[in-house]
């Protein structure tokens, strides 16, 4: 008996001894392994226990998803349809920021470049009087005190400007001696130092046949001249005759306007 104690069992024997305690065990683990396994649920799982490669190929299926746990984000890019779009919104409300603050006055520009010179001044007078006319040229009408108010309404520029003035007269026969004449009438302007100084002629004599006629017929006679002149004041005057066989004529009345333009 000593001898078979102290002799070494052989790895067949070994074996055959554990498949004898495992077979008569295995009802016991089984119990076991199913009251342990009842006994742990999700809550007693460390997260991230348990990764995919511990979960076979097609072992989660729809039916173990709980609805609405999963979101856009866990599904692959192009798995889930592109949605309709949807209706748009209502517009926001105004922000409560206010208004910026007035921006600094910009840079003066450069001056632009000088325009052409317009009217400096103008004047325009009037008579309506009957003045019997003799050989010599006289003063029927002016700007300075001969007109219908016996008022100074000289011309006055405040630079080198070019006078421009046109007149009109009517001549009349006063009487019916049967006389044929001639009217005549032209303008002249004054040299700045006087209304009646330095007189100088700024237009032709004007003249116009008056033929043999009764009392009262009349004729017009128009007239344009013109002069440039330094800054002043000016007279402009309308001057008359009769020319003929004796004196039938007079003036019966006129307009004379003024004006001054500016020379760049």
């Amino acid at each position: 008996m000593k001898s078979i104690l102290n002799r070494r069992p052989s790895a067949a024997m070994v074996v055959a001894f554990i498949a004898l305690g495992v077979a008569l065990n295995a009802p016991a683990f089984a119990d076991q392994a199913v009251t342990i396994a009842k006994k742990v649920s999700g809550k007693k799982i460390k997260k991230r226990a348990i990764s995919s490669k511990h979960i076979r190929k097609n072992a989660v299926r729809s039916r173990h998803v709980k609805n609405g746990s999963l979101r856009a984000r866990d599904f692959k890019k192009g798995e889930l349809k592109k949605g309709s779009k949807g209706d748009r919104g209502t517009t926001g409300a105004a922000g409560a920021g206010t208004s910026g603050a007035t921006g600094a006055t910009g840079a003066t520009g450069a001056t632009g470049a000088t325009g052409a010179a317009g009217p400096t001044a103008s004047s325009a007078v009037s008579r309506d009087e009957s003045v019997a006319q003799s050989a010599s040229f006289t003063t029927y009408m002016d700007l300075n005190s001969v007109n219908s108010s016996s008022t100074d309404k000289q011309i006055t520029t405040t630079f080198l400007s070019r006078i421009v003035a046109t007149a009109t007269v009517r001549a009349t026969s006063t009487n019916g001696s049967g006389n044929s004449g001639l009217a005549m009438c032209k303008l002249q302007i004054s040299d700045g130092t006087g209304p009646d100084n330095g007189l100088t002629d700024i237009s032709e004599d004007s003249g116009i046949y008056m033929p043999a006629a009764t009392n009262g017929y009349y004729m017009n006679l128009s007239m344009t001249g013109a002069a440039e002149k330094a800054a002043g004041t000016y007279n402009v005057a309308v001057k008359c005759r009769w020319a003929g066989s004796s004196p039938p004529l007079s003036a019966l009345g006129a307009d004379l306007t003024v004006v001054a333009v500016g020379l760049s």
